[in-house]
């Protein structure tokens, strides 16, 4: 099961901020099915590459069978992805 808690990432360059990500929440469990939409530049690769232990999140948590993807090691996360 994948638990996603506050989820919040903010890109900051040289003019505003940009939040494309904003405390998402979401439960995914065993067997379910799950699309992720939105308009070009919403923030989906974002929100995937911070499940997948691909990019850190500025805040909130995600779970994979109760343990936070971003307490394993670089190489962990490589082969969870796998």
């Amino acid at each position: 099961m994948i638990v996603i808690k506050d989820l919040q990432k903010t890109y900051k360059g040289t003019g505003q901020p940009v939040q494309a990500v904003n405390r998402v929440s979401a439960e995914f469990r065993d067997g379910d099915f799950v699309s992720i939409v939105g308009h070009s530049g919403s923030g989906k690769s974002t929100f995937l590459s911070m499940v997948g232990g691909i990019l850190r999140p500025d805040a909130g948590t995600v779970m994979l069978d109760d343990r936070d993807v971003w307490s394993h090691t670089d190489e962990e996360r490589s082969r969870l992805r796998n």
